[in-house]
């Protein structure tokens, strides 16, 4: 027996037995889920997020970055060969 034909005789094997209280109970219950799903708050955005949805705003960020690059390396004269100033 495959597992699918093991699944299916399981199931066909399953009784459940329905009545009014089980049925206004499920629905009681699944009315409280969809309550609590709409009246959820929605997700907040992420700043890099918003950030990240212009073309603009990302080119800005690409500059500050940059510029915050070659700032750090004129104010600590940090050369290519990997000497310059030493603080202790």
């Amino acid at each position: 027996m495959t597992r699918a034909e093991d699944i299916k005789k399981r199931i066909k094997q399953i009784i459940l037995k329905s009545n009014p209280e089980l049925r206004s109970r499920i629905l009681s219950e699944a009315s409280k889920a969809m309550e609590q799903t709409l009246n959820a708050q929605p997700e907040q955005l992420g700043v890099w997020r918003i950030i990240m949805r212009s073309k603009m705003t990302k080119f800005a960020v690409v500059v500050v970055i940059l510029a915050t690059i070659i700032v750090g390396v004129q104010v600590f004269d940090i050369q290519p060969d990997g000497s310059g100033i030493a603080f202790a």
